[in-house]
């Protein structure tokens, strides 16, 4: 069932296990939002799944949840879904730009040797 949510806080939390990783690499944090809805009289408050390497929404904004009317603690987000697609997406655009970039490269190389 849909709900109207509010953002009532956003928490920066660690990704990961430890401060550092093997590599000495530091952990990656991500911006979590929590949202409060109500459902039959019931106020709930929960974190998002999806964190973000910037906040997305701001405190006090209103966001729309689809809840489990059964668990009311379960609940879908679509915008948290459409930001990771949409950064897969480009993921996958910068690579496929790259490839494209080194093969250009290669059969420069490869028709200006033939040529001489």
């Amino acid at each position: 069932m849909p709900v109207t949510a509010t953002v009532v806080d956003l928490r920066r939390e660690r990704v990961g296990v430890d401060d550092f990783s093997a590599s000495g690499e530091a952990a990656l944090k991500s911006w979590f939002p929590i949202y409060e809805y109500t459902v039959g009289g019931v106020t709930q408050r929960a974190k998002a799944f999806i964190g973000t390497a910037k906040p997305e929404v701001e405190v006090g904004q209103a966001v729309e949840l689809f809840v489990n009317p059964d668990h009311i603690e379960e609940f879908y987000c679509p915008t948290e879904k459409a930001s990771c697609i949409q950064k897969v997406f480009i993921g996958v655009g910068a690579v496929c730009l790259c490839l494209a970039v080194i093969m250009v490269g290669i059969l420069c190389r490869f028709v200006s040797g033939s040529l001489v």
